[in-house]
């Protein structure tokens, strides 16, 4: 390329001083100056100024042609030098080339090494037992169990809802994974963690959200169920309305591939993915892009964060099922007592008895309404509306007792056992109280039917309890109905009070008029 440009430059110049030539020449012609002939051997004949333009104009030519070849012999060493410079740069772009190729082959064999370490790690992934049975119960109070017990939580210190983000510090970065969909063996079934770039042979990545749950129970009844994904509705609100992209359910170990229709329809309002994940890709591991992990359901949460957990659920179920937002208790011109009649294990013996007391109590004063529900042949949305009308509801023990989060907080529960329970039952029975208070009402107590026949063997606790747990339940008419008169009328004057007096409380706390997520 240089000695192309080089050779452009002395043609030019060739040809300018050429011209030039000519140019003058061309003038002395047309002022008529006589040409010395330079091919005669003497002057004699012509003109001496003609003579001496001539010479002049010879030597002009002369030294133009000198100050040529100099700049061509310039302009020659100068591509010369330039042209050693090229090759320079050539041998060192050449150098430059094989350094990169040496280069290349090391990243290469680090890649090669990479992937063989990657190999190496992902078929050293330590899988353990999901439900591990070697962990004592009694650690759980510690923070382990048995479920996934590599996992340690807080153990029995009140708090938010408990989750274990994966990735996270905990993990060291790494993902949650999970190989065998086992419905009948909890320690078939395992877990692992391992690092995206290093997964288990084989394995599948999920991505997105995946919500992880383990219960002691099934996930069809509603309470049972309504328990262990409570934390994740919370966690919807708190991730500011995260959407999680599947649900993996577990019962002590064992993956569950179905909810019941009341729990589905929940999931579908407080928009969860009503989806449930069953695993099934051909035995290969799955792994999850972020695994969220909860295994105390609603155990251990404050009181006020339950409240705030519910208010959500209740709004958004009633705008799900077009439920209107209740009438503050200020402008309410009556009130609604609620007789929740169940179909199975402890039904009332007799309904049109309890019917009566509860339209006897209630009819008493002008401004009370009575109805009496089958929740088992409602709808889930019908079962909403009742709820959401209801001030004091009157409920056997069970499951139909979880719709009482519709009711506007400020209400009140009055709820029957059969007999045994008291002595059989443990904790268990207090669960709807519990709930009451955290929905913001006020559970009245409790009516013990104690003309339940006895337990043939009293010393078999469980076998006493599954007999206790499917008696129906008779009546003491006139205790009953002094207790639900009392209640009636305690609830009748706080909503006058509250008419009245602008300064008491409204229903607790004022629902919200529009939900967080």
């Amino acid at each position: 390329m240089m000695k192309k440009r080089a050779s452009r430059s002395l043609s030019a110049l060739l040809i300018f001083f050429t011209a030039l030539t000519i140019l003058w020449l061309g003038l002395m012609n047309t002022v008529q100056f006589p040409l010395y002939d330079f091919h005669s051997p003497s002057p004699s004949s012509h003109n001496i100024c003609g003579y001496s333009v001539q010479f002049q104009l010879k030597k002009a030519v002369e030294k133009s042609q000198e100050w040529i070849q100099f700049r061509a012999l310039q302009t020659r060493n100068v591509t010369q030098t330039m042209q050693q410079q090229i090759n320079g740069l050539q041998g060192q772009l050449e150098g430059t080339r094989s350094m990169l190729g040496a280069m290349e082959k090391r990243v290469n064999s680090l890649e090669n090494a990479s992937d063989f370490m990657r190999k190496y790690i992902g078929q050293n992934v330590e899988f353990r037992p999901l439900m591990d049975m070697g962990i004592p119960s009694q650690l759980a109070s510690d923070g382990i169990q048995r479920f996934m017990s590599a996992i340690r939580g807080r153990g029995m210190a009140m708090g938010a809802p408990e989750f274990f983000n994966f990735p996270s510090n905990f993990s060291d970065g790494r993902v949650l994974c999970i190989k065998g969909n086992s419905t009948s063996n909890g320690t078939v079934n395992q877990y692992a963690f391992a690092f995206t770039e290093a997964l288990p042979p084989n394995a599948l990545f999920l991505r997105g959200h995946t919500l992880i749950s383990e219960n002691s129970y099934d996930f069809v009844n509603m309470w049972h169920s309504f328990t262990n994904f409570v934390p994740f509705f919370y966690w919807k609100t708190e991730s500011q309305c995260s959407i999680a992209n599947r649900i993996v359910i577990f019962q002590l170990g064992r993956l569950r591939l179905g909810v019941g229709d009341w729990i589905r329809r929940i999931l579908e309002a407080t928009g969860l993915s009503p989806e449930i994940e069953t695993l099934s890709y051909d035995g290969r591991p799955v792994c999850f892009e972020k695994a969220v992990v909860n295994r105390m359901g609603l155990h251990r949460i404050h009181t006020e964060v339950m409240f705030k957990i519910l208010q959500e659920i209740r709004c958004r179920t009633r705008h799900m099922c077009n439920v209107l937002k209740p009438v503050v208790i200020r402008e309410r011109k009556q009130f609604t007592v609620t007789l929740a009649v169940r179909s199975h294990a402890r039904a009332f013996r007799n309904v049109s008895a309890w019917r009566d007391v509860v339209k006897s109590q209630c009819e008493a004063l002008q401004d009370c309404k009575w109805v009496v529900i089958y929740p088992a042949n409602l709808t889930f949305c019908e079962q909403a509306k009742a709820m959401s009308k209801t001030d004091i509801l009157v409920s056997a023990h069970g499951a139909q007792l979880t719709n009482m989060i519709f009711m506007n907080p400020g209400g009140r529960v009055l709820e029957m056992f059969p007999k045994g329970w008291l002595e059989f039952a443990g904790s268990g029975q207090y669960i709807y109280k519990n709930l009451a208070t955290m929905v913001g009402l006020k559970h009245e107590g409790f009516w013990r039917d104690p003309s339940t026949p006895n337990c043939t063997n009293p010393e078999q606790h469980s076998k006493c309890m599954s007999f206790y747990k499917v008696q129906s339940i008779g009546l003491n008419a006139t205790y009953v109905a002094t207790w639900l008169g009392k209640v009636i009328k305690d609830f009748r004057s706080h909503m006058h009070a509250v008419q009245q007096n602008t300064t008491l409380a409204v229903n607790l706390r004022n629902e919200p008029d529009r939900c967080r997520c």
